[in-house]
């Protein structure tokens, strides 16, 4: 599929080296692996940015570090995680400070695959 074939806003790229480049809809041909560091660069970026226009109730998808850091797909943290608060072993409550907004989420450790969380604005 070409850049120009496709009508859809692409998420994060991912390098499959001599397989080309891939998007959630599959390979996405015309784009370099510099194209895809680009891009998913602007991306991450842009995510960090939204968060500063969040209102209350409003929030993204990120990712959780082994750090416990909360993460853009590719690594950039959205701020300072001010706390970790478990409710039982099954889950987790985590509060970023992105400037002067927090950011709520929870997370499910015991699923290796669920590592992402959705940050909602609080306050």
């Amino acid at each position: 599929m070409k850049p120009e074939d496709m009508n859809l806003s692409l998420g994060y790229l991912l390098d499959g080296e001599e397989h080309g480049i891939y998007s959630t809809e599959g390979r996405v041909e015309g784009y370099t692996p510099e194209d895809a560091e680009v891009h998913n660069k602007l991306l991450s970026q842009a995510e960090i940015e939204g968060m500063d226009h969040a209102e209350i109730g409003q929030g993204c998808l990120f990712y959780v570090a082994k750090n416990d850091q909360i993460q853009t797909w590719i690594g950039e943290p959205i701020g300072e995680t001010v706390s970790v608060i478990s409710k039982s072993h099954k889950r987790y409550v985590y509060t970023v400070k992105h400037g002067d907004r927090t950011f709520v989420g929870t997370f499910a450790p015991e699923d290796p695959l669920d590592t992402f969380i959705f940050m909602e604005r609080t306050a």
